[in-house]
């Protein structure tokens, strides 16, 4: 081992979301920085989650929505075009973010990136050497892994995990996808489209489990009428190798045979060799790095961002908390706040959420309301199809927006738009206010504030 003798006001551990915000941040206030990225910039996201699968998801909308209109339809000619497309879009992402480390000076390192004892050093193992890195404050952004259990390991060939699922040079004819979260909804939605026979296989009572009960049923609806077979309340128990294909055995005895099967039972953080214990960083029994609302650790001199903090694990917070890490870091005074961070399913529909859930604010014995406004109540609903709700969680009494929650066309937007009013303490009457051009998915909001208000244009409401 070497020292390079270089030191740093600030090493960033991992080139993804929860890293490289702080390194551009911390760079454009002054600060020297070096960042370490253990495979290739962008990290998770921009290799193999979100923005390689959301292109898919781009090409598979296509196919999807020609249907609704008559006289038109798309199909998949070439898989490889597809797939050739879809890595012309990560490497234009993977390069833009060399491109600005580059024009800030951050100093990247390949290698794995590891806390000496005193937090303020860094080792990096790049090859066959070791250097030692010193700073004065580290951030680790390691982000997570694909987690599941034992008797479901990928081999993969046949049975995937969520990376393996990028590697495939087809269309499987036929798809098990074990879990129903995020991930599972929008790669089966996405393989049903594109001509794959899909079945889900969820272990808890309903696909979506984490997301609002009325978004949870709907989905269930509409993956459905895709021609998606979906068990819930029943878990996968074994994967075998069948002849070409697998076969997948369910704790209610029964069994799916399928081309390929794909993993996607939840991620776990890459904690385990980042030298926490040394340094005197702790986690939590689960292995995320705990935090403090300014993202620093137990060790004072290093700070945490993204998915190893916790759940819920998402790009949009792994970028916020980066930024928020940098600024601390900087000497400025800032503090994460989760209350406003939406959830999205990317799939066919979208579906998302931003604050308190039905099933959250009636356990929790709070005070509410909700207000559903159908999507068929607006012009754009009807021209989308004419599919999907946004539903609003309200205080009667001060007319607070506690939560939005969405599943249809365009949800994604109007929870984004939603997640502002709650960041900002809006009540249904500012809401109301909203002048949304017309026609667009974004009148919904100031629509269904209004019928919380009962005073709805768009939906006949009769005082009583």
């Amino acid at each position: 081992m070497h020292s390079s003798g270089k030191a740093y006001d600030l090493i960033v551990v991992g080139g993804g979301l929860g890293g490289y915000p702080a390194a551009i941040e911390a760079a454009r206030r002054g600060l020297r920085v070096a960042l370490i990225e253990a495979f290739r910039l962008g990290g998770e996201c921009a290799n193999y989650g979100c923005i390689p699968t959301k292109a898919m998801l781009e090409a598979a909308r296509l196919v999807s929505e020609a249907e609704l209109v008559p006289g038109i339809s798309v199909k998949l000619e070439s898989f490889e075009r597809l797939r050739q497309w879809r890595e012309d879009i990560v490497e234009r992402v993977v390069s833009g973010i060399e491109y600005l480390l580059s024009r800030y000076g951050v100093e990247v390192y390949y290698g794995q990136g590891r806390l000496a004892s005193s937090g303020g050093e860094v080792i990096v193992k790049a090859g066959d050497g070791r250097i030692r890195l010193e700073c004065k404050s580290a951030l680790i952004a390691t982000g997570s892994l694909p987690s599941y259990p034992s008797a479901l390991a990928p081999d993969h060939e046949r049975i995937l995990d969520t990376r393996d699922f990028m590697r495939l040079e087809s269309i499987p004819s036929s798809t098990v996808l074990i879990g129903a979260g995020a991930i599972g909804v929008e790669l089966s939605t996405m393989l049903a489209a594109l001509g794959s026979k899909v079945v889900v296989v969820e272990g808890l009572s309903s696909v979506l489990p984490g997301m609002d009960p009325d978004v949870s049923r709907f989905m269930l609806r509409a993956l459905e009428r895709m021609g998606i077979k979906v068990y819930t309340g029943t878990a996968a128990k074994a994967i075998e190798r069948e002849g070409e294909g697998i076969r997948v055995q369910l704790e209610s005895g029964a069994s799916i045979k399928a081309d390929v099967a794909i993993i996607a039972t939840g991620r776990r953080p890459n904690t385990s060799d980042v030298g926490l214990e040394q340094a005197g960083v702790e986690t939590s029994s689960e292995g995320f790095i705990k935090v403090d609302g300014r993202m620093r650790t137990s060790n004072p001199r290093v700070y945490a961002a993204g998915d190893v903090t916790g759940h819920p694990m998402l790009a949009h917070k792994a970028l916020a908390q980066s930024v928020v890490a940098a600024r601390n870091i900087c000497g400025e005074e800032s503090t994460f706040s989760s209350r406003a961070v939406p959830s999205v399913v990317f799939s066919i529909p979208e579906a998302a959420g931003v604050g308190v859930t039905e099933r959250e604010a009636a356990s929790t014995g709070m005070r509410f309301e909700k207000a559903v406004l159908r999507y068929s109540s607006l012009g754009r609903g009807i021209i989308e199809g004419g599919e999907g709700f946004v539903k609003v969680i309200f205080d009667p009494v001060t007319k607070d927006v506690l939560g939005v929650h969405a599943v249809g066309p365009e949800a994604s937007s109007i929870v984004t738009a939603a997640s502002l009013a709650i960041q900002a303490g809006l009540t249904l009457d500012t809401l109301s206010e909203l002048i949304a051009p017309h026609p667009t998915m974004l009148e919904a909001l100031r629509e269904v504030a209004e019928l919380a208000l009962k005073r709805p244009i768009h939906v006949f409401y009769k005082r009583g």
